[in-house]
């Protein structure tokens, strides 16, 4: 997954010329935390989201990437 994920990222910053991508994970969800963190995603904070067709709240862990830190990381 990890090889997957970091070929869209390479899509997105080198094709797309995007300079951050951000993405989200549920906290009981270990196995895409580690993944997210393996490919340079830094956490920003957990959010709450709250679904009123279904009366659900749930909660989603947040992190960004920057272009510039995965370059520095690869120099």
């Amino acid at each position: 997954m990890v090889e997957a994920v970091k070929a869209v990222i390479d899509f997105c910053f080198d094709d797309l010329e995007l300079d951050a991508l951000t993405s989200g994970h549920d906290p009981s969800n270990v196995q895409s935390k580690r993944v997210l963190e393996k490919c340079g995603f830094g956490y920003v904070k957990t959010s709450e989201y709250y679904y009123e067709q279904f009366d659900l709240l749930t909660h989603s862990m947040r992190y960004i990437l920057h272009k510039e830190k995965t370059k520095v990381a690869a120099g």
